[in-house]
């Protein structure tokens, strides 16, 4: 079924960014309906958070607004006047259209907020050197500048689960060009080594939308995302827990933190997905407020 949601879309969308950002977002609309019994008490903790969030103002920023699952769609839209909603998935649009009232003036932005996953892909795909050399290149890819624009202005800004999604979307990018050019066995009987080369990129990437928020210039700002990963291993006999953000500290330059909240998010329970494998991740909230607002 999600093979053939996809092919269908593609029809309608033709490039290739799009196309790997829509084939994400199908694969948690589907995960989403599955383990619908996991997946619901996070989702409700995120909105509960929304609800708990005071923030109010002519402008919402909504960044990986997805299809609006752990978006509180009833409490948060009557405060503001206007929803700049951003997804790099092409195909959400019809859903924030479908769940924020009518009342509500909704701004659909589709793309992608790094500013610099889709050219890394096209630097990635134009390398064509060996094994240990790509790895080097990865591990120093040129970044796009500190002072870029932030694509985004608003007097509240939601950054809804995305943060910890962003550097698990370039691994998953240097993973699939591994494969591609030297074969899924090397790729995979290699992965501690290639996840390292990818390191530093998922760093500044983390940097960079924690600098982004800041430039927002937003006043409240609501920061939900995941920190930990407990990946269950040996049928749970091993549990690995792994920083999600690179030890990267939770904070913004010239915001106070009103308060925070932590969950567990059962993501892939335990032989749900896998036989010996399970993961659960935890997510916190973090209210930040401009100083001296």
């Amino acid at each position: 079924m999600l093979l053939l949601r996809y092919l269908a879309a593609c029809l309608r969308y033709r490039d290739g960014a799009a196309r790997r950002f829509l084939r994400s977002g199908l694969s948690i609309d589907e995960r989403t309906q599955r383990l619908r019994e996991h997946w619901s008490p996070h989702h409700e903790r995120s909105r509960a958070a929304q609800r708990r969030w005071d923030a109010t103002g002519l402008d919402l920023a909504v960044l990986g607004a997805g299809r609006l699952y752990d978006f509180d769609a009833t409490t948060l839209p009557p405060r503001f006047r206007r929803l700049l909603l951003f997804d790099a998935d092409p195909s959400c649009a019809p859903a924030w259209r479908k769940q924020i009232p009518g009342t509500v003036e909704i701004a659909p932005r589709i793309g992608d907020l790094t500013g610099c996953l889709t050219r890394w892909q096209r630097v990635l795909s134009a390398n064509r050197t060996g094994w240990t050399e790509t790895l080097q290149f990865a591990a120093g890819i040129v970044q796009p500048p500190n002072d870029h624009a932030t694509p985004f202005r608003a007097d509240a800004v939601l950054s809804l689960n995305l943060l910890s999604q962003l550097p698990i979307a370039w691994q998953d990018m240097m993973e699939q060009h591994l494969t591609r050019r030297f074969g899924r066995a090397r790729a995979k009987s290699n992965e501690t080594e290639w996840l390292a080369a990818v390191e530093p990129g998922g760093r500044w990437i983390v940097e960079q939308h924690l600098r982004a928020l800041v430039d927002s210039d937003a006043t409240q700002i609501l920061l939900i995302t995941d920190i930990e990963y407990h990946d269950h291993e040996d049928r749970g006999a091993r549990i690995m827990v792994q920083p999600a953000l690179y030890d990267v500290p939770v904070a913004l330059d010239g915001y106070t933190l009103d308060w925070q909240e932590t969950w567990l998010w059962d993501i892939s329970p335990l032989g749900a997905e896998c036989d010996d494998y399970g993961s659960v991740h935890k997510v916190a909230a973090f209210a930040f407020r401009r100083a001296n607002q």
